[in-house]
């Protein structure tokens, strides 16, 4: 899915380079995933809410990445 980037879950404070957009991917188990970025030694933010939690981090080209995993969501993993 791309969405629209929320202000609150931002990887960077500089919000004048901020990409508005995000590529957000539904996985089953967000901590999974980040162990895969971890191995990659790739920087992210990681956030628990009360919807899901939620990865984020900026590709090679400066596209922000989101991975969730959101209750709401969860008929979407499938």
């Amino acid at each position: 899915m791309i969405e629209l980037d929320d202000e609150e879950n931002l990887i960077s404070e500089d919000s004048s380079s901020r990409n508005k957009f995000c590529v957000r991917f539904n996985v089953p188990n967000v901590k999974s995933a980040c162990l895969k970025l971890d191995q990659e030694k790739i920087p992210y933010a990681y956030y628990e809410n009360d919807w899901g939690q939620v990865a984020k981090f900026t590709d090679p080209d400066n596209n922000q990445v989101g991975i969730r995993s959101a209750k709401e969501h969860e008929d979407d993993i499938g």
